[in-house]
């Protein structure tokens, strides 16, 4: 269970990455490869859904460096789904900018490597 929204200034931001780190523990525990989680606190516990899907995002894609596993983030809602589209697209704009150019050594593996990184870990939207 994520916490509920108090207005940000009680540990709101700190108790969701926790929960999405816990969870995520819990299942490599298990050695589950693929995990899928809603939103979370953003419905009746009013977390906004733009804060809590960067949270989501980044906790996940912080774990998913370190291990394999794919993990889906469920949007329920259009306003969550038209904000994700927007995060998403600043994330590969970000990717296609900087990330390739920053972990390759050589342009004509750059193709490999991302390919290999499509195929080991993953979040989906």
């Amino acid at each position: 269970m994520g916490p509920r929204w108090l207005g940000g200034k009680h540990g709101e931001r700190d108790q969701l990455i926790s929960c999405y780190r816990t969870s995520l523990a819990l299942a490599k525990g298990k050695e589950c490869e693929t995990v899928a989680f809603p939103l979370i606190s953003s419905s009746i516990y009013g977390y906004p859904k733009d804060q809590a899907l960067r949270i989501a995002i980044d906790t996940t894609s912080e774990f998913l460096l370190e291990n394999d596993m794919t993990v889906y983030i469920v949007i329920f809602d259009k306003k969550a789904y038209q904000i994700s589209e927007k995060l998403f697209a600043d994330i590969a704009e970000y990717i296609d900018d900087n990330y390739v150019d920053e972990h390759t050594d050589d342009y004509s593996e750059r193709p490999r490597r991302m390919n290999t990184l499509n195929k080991r870990s993953s979040v989906h939207v």
